[in-house]
């Protein structure tokens, strides 16, 4: 027990003697730390995909609405359809950015998409930016900025097929 005793004393004058050298790498890693994050750009993203019920009731909510739609529309303003249709709700899905990214993951899409420049018929193939891909050893040769790397990512190639 002595012998433990011992170890945490001597461990206490150790923090004792270099207490200013442990304050000043923390002090500089918290300056450095608030810095790179400071330094990184803002980057915000949401997708939302509502669907309605298809429950139709007679009574509640849903006949206020009905009336205060018959109401707007007699003012000439445009409340939307009350309902949303099955092929609404598929438009939805197929429209969104987890649907769009598994497509192009699923089918190998990702160098078709981001470095085709144009169709040769005669030899029925795409013709690829070769300043972008390199169709020998098959990577992607731009260069990263940002937080762009050098292959595209699905946030991208969403981007690119949306034309957002």
């Amino acid at each position: 027990m002595h012998h433990k005793d011992i170890e945490l004393s001597a461990l206490v004058r150790f923090l004792r003697k270099r207490w200013l050298t442990i304050l000043s790498i923390t002090i500089i890693g918290a300056f450095l730390s608030i810095f790179y994050a400071v330094s990184l750009p803002n980057i915000y993203k949401a997708d939302t995909l509502i669907a309605a019920s298809d429950e139709t009731g007679s009574g509640g909510l849903s006949e206020m609405a009905g009336k205060l739609g018959g109401l707007a529309a007699i003012a000439g303003v445009d409340l939307g359809r009350q309902g949303s249709s099955q092929a609404d709700l598929a438009i939805e899905i197929m429209n969104s950015r987890k649907f769009i990214a598994n497509f192009i993951n699923k089918y190998q899409l990702l160098v078709p998409l981001m470095a085709a420049t144009e169709w040769n018929p005669d030899n029925n193939e795409l013709v690829l930016d070769e300043e972008l891909y390199d169709t020998v050893d098959k990577v992607w040769l731009r260069e990263p900025r940002g937080l762009r790397g050098k292959e595209p990512t699905l946030q991208e190639s969403y981007e690119y097929f949306t034309g957002e």
